[in-house]
């Protein structure tokens, strides 16, 4: 008797692996309905940016394309160091 499963999901560097198993197709809106699913879960780019550009990079940052270059790289090499969101108190 033939059994067909199919895997989709990512994995990172770290071996964190997100995904699923169906004995279904997998076809495009399966695969749309992960992604969207998985851009609510880790989608947060956009509340990191806010506040690196309305807390973290200062006016004087701004002086030149090298000072924001730097500014900007600084904070972002920080993030999880000294520099935090709470995304608590955020919308996603």
């Amino acid at each position: 008797q033939k059994f067909r499963l199919n895997c989709f999901g990512i994995i990172d560097r770290d071996s964190n692996y997100d995904g699923f198993t169906t004995t279904e197709s997998i076809n495009s809106e399966r695969i749309i309905e992960y992604l969207d699913d998985l851009s609510l879960r880790i989608n947060l780019a956009e509340t990191l940016w806010r506040i690196l550009k309305g807390k973290w990079i200062k006016p004087q940052d701004y002086i030149s394309k090298d000072n924001l270059f730097y500014a900007a790289n600084r904070a972002l090499a920080n993030v999880g160091k000294g520099l935090y969101v709470n995304f608590k108190n955020h919308a996603a």
